[in-house]
């Protein structure tokens, strides 16, 4: 049996090449205000779209819909409000909720073919783009992450 030559378990680091990096001298910027703005707008978004839009078109076509249709529906919006709030930190599921509580609004309104169902109808659609936007809105970390002065410890 042949001894085997040993190979080292770290090997040499390659040469360094390429031009040297520092930091960009300069003022701070805005971004503290950035990250927290941002998630407020988010949730503003997320809220027109999953509880105000369509508690809003509710009582509109309430006049027109019985009782228990309407309290039907503003059920299914307290419950999609709910499980929204539970999952806030979920932004991907927000259009979900939004849908949930659109579709039930949006029959309680077209059942008596009111004027008012055909917008219940376009916020079907609305409701879950405005919980889309809010959760691009609410997810798009790199902008304001690379201007925080907690992840530039070198840079004075």
């Amino acid at each position: 049996m042949t001894q085997r030559e040993h190979v080292p378990e770290v090997l040499p680091a390659p040469p360094a090449s390429g031009t040297a990096v520092q930091p960009v001298p300069g003022t701070g910027t805005t971004a503290l205000d950035a990250v927290p703005r941002r998630r407020a707008i988010a949730f503003l978004l997320a809220a027109l779209g999953i509880v105000l839009v369509l508690a809003g078109l509710l009582l509109l076509g309430s006049s027109t819909v019985p009782g228990y249709f309407t309290g039907w529906a503003a059920g299914w919006i307290v419950v999609a409000a709910a499980a929204w709030l539970a999952d806030s930190r979920t932004p991907r599921r927000w259009p979900g909720w939004a849908l949930l509580a659109a579709v039930p609004q949006a029959i309680v309104n077209v059942v008596p073919a009111a004027p008012i169902g055909l917008i219940s109808l376009v916020a079907v659609i609305a409701s879950p783009a405005l919980a889309v936007l809010a959760h691009r809105r609410f997810a798009r970390l790199a902008e304001d992450l690379a201007e925080l002065p907690e992840w530039r410890p070198f840079v004075r």
